[in-house]
């Protein structure tokens, strides 16, 4: 019996490394069928749900492990760990410090560690943790990565732009570093000014400049009026990192441009009946607007198109999109003429300057009389039709979105301004907007 299990366990085992997580499933249930207290089952299960996000359930299978095993090692970071995704960061600090009185160099338990006292601004002793990380691993990115932004909350600019730097040197320029690197300096020039970073700025530029993404972020720092749309490697790279906690962070926003564009929808469609339409998410990112669009869809006439594989990924899992595209959004629209009675676009025409192209690309994928609902980012800063915010994101005149769809025979049905999502705690203000093709 016990040379069964042992077989089974290391089957489920294989099975879970190699992602089939189905059938791992079903034989570790098997065992505990037999053997309730089978700890290698318990785990497994419980890492297949912490990787499926399902944290609650992840956290009944390792609590029986606890009952019965209260010292194992692996099932208290395991314990740590979820608490953390959970925001739950007493808790995970607790687990971390039972997993180092066993084993007091353990990297994971330390990063743990170090991150949960971080996450409940508990600064001081969060540094040292991290100081004694880097002891043992003194080029490890991500440890250097805390490092600055502890100094950040403490603010110390120079030194967490001193850590992040060293961060991008480190991982030899990697994408995710860059963007820290990014937000940082965005986060200090709004606290502090532009002249604050602008050495830093002068710095990254010398170094890194030349790649695509870091010039990009930089142009949008310095409000360069000459760029006119978001470089692609930098939105590809900066929603594939942010996919897997994109709901959970807009929800911490109160992101709410989905939510308005239903309404919208459910105002102009409320009385569809039988007939059902056409409908592209443009920029769909993980669905948000796909959830309430499928109702008014027709058999197989929900699509999404997204730059991000990243997003498409979390999007897939919903089961709500009959296609989904991967591509440029201008680039698709001028392959699919006249296919849509409905196209929305949630916070994504911030991502273009110069809206001359994609409404162009509205109207060419539009079947007659078919209808755009949109929103945009209200530009309350210059006189200029569009400004490239040192997030990164374009900001627009409600004057220049009037003045574009009537060059492309738009009508504008109705506008109204609200408040779409914080940002630095402070709210931001934008258009939702439906127009309809005059032909």
């Amino acid at each position: 019996m016990i040379k069964q299990i042992e077989t089974k366990i290391k089957k489920a085992e294989n099975l879970y490394k190699l992602g089939n997580y189905d059938n791992a499933q079903k034989i570790c249930k098997q065992i505990l069928r037999s053997d309730s207290t089978n700890s290698s089952a318990l785990t497994i299960l419980g890492n297949i749900n912490f990787l499926q996000h399902n944290y609650e359930q992840a956290l009944l299978y390792y609590k029986q492990i606890e009952a019965n095993s209260s010292q194992d090692f692996i099932n208290l970071l395991n314990l740590s760990n979820v608490y953390f995704e959970q925001n739950n960061f007493e808790q995970s600090q607790q687990y971390a410090e039972l997993a180092l009185k066993y084993h007091s160099d353990d990297i994971t338990a330390l990063s743990l560690l170090g991150n949960s006292l971080m996450a409940q601004e508990k600064l001081d002793s969060a540094l040292n943790v991290f100081e004694t990380l880097l002891k043992y691993k003194p080029n490890d990115c991500w440890t250097l990565n805390s490092m600055s932004q502890i100094w950040q909350k403490k603010a110390d600019f120079q030194k967490a732009f001193d850590y992040a730097f060293s961060a991008v040197i480190h991982s030899c320029g990697d994408d995710a570093q860059q963007l820290n690197l990014g937000y940082f300096l965005y986060e200090t020039a709004i606290e502090k000014g532009y002249a604050s970073i602008k050495d830093m700025v002068s710095l990254w530029k010398e170094k890194y400049g030349e790649l695509p993404q870091v010039s990009y972020m930089i142009n949008a720092l310095e409000n360069n009026n000459k760029i006119e749309v978001a470089e692609q490697s930098y939105l590809e790279n900066v929603f594939d990192n942010f996919a897997g906690s994109f709901e959970q962070v807009l929800s911490g926003l109160q992101y709410a441009a989905p939510q308005y564009v239903a309404q919208y929808v459910q105002e102009f469609y409320s009385t569809l009946g039988w007939r059902k339409l056409h409908i592209l998410d443009a920029g769909c990112g993980t669905g948000l607007c796909g959830i309430f669009l499928k109702k008014y869809a027709s058999w197989r006439g929900l699509h999404g198109v997204d730059i991000s594989q990243g997003m498409l990924s979390e999007a897939r899992k919903k089961k709500l999109y009959n296609k989904l595209y991967q591509q440029e959004l201008c680039e698709f629209l001028f392959e699919h003429k006249k296919q849509y009675d409905l196209i929305t676009a949630a916070d994504v025409l911030t991502y273009f300057g110069n809206l001359e192209n994609v409404i162009k690309g509205f109207a060419y994928a539009l079947k007659k009389h078919g209808r755009i609902i949109f929103s945009i980012t209200q530009n309350s800063i210059t006189d200029s039709d569009w400004f490239l915010h040192p997030s990164g994101r374009f900001i627009h005149t409600f004057n220049y979105i009037k003045l574009i769809i009537k060059k492309y025979n738009f009508i504008l049905e109705k506008s109204e301004l609200k408040q779409l999502r914080l940002e630095n705690d402070s709210p931001v203000m934008g258009y939702i907007i439906s127009i309809r093709k005059n032909n």
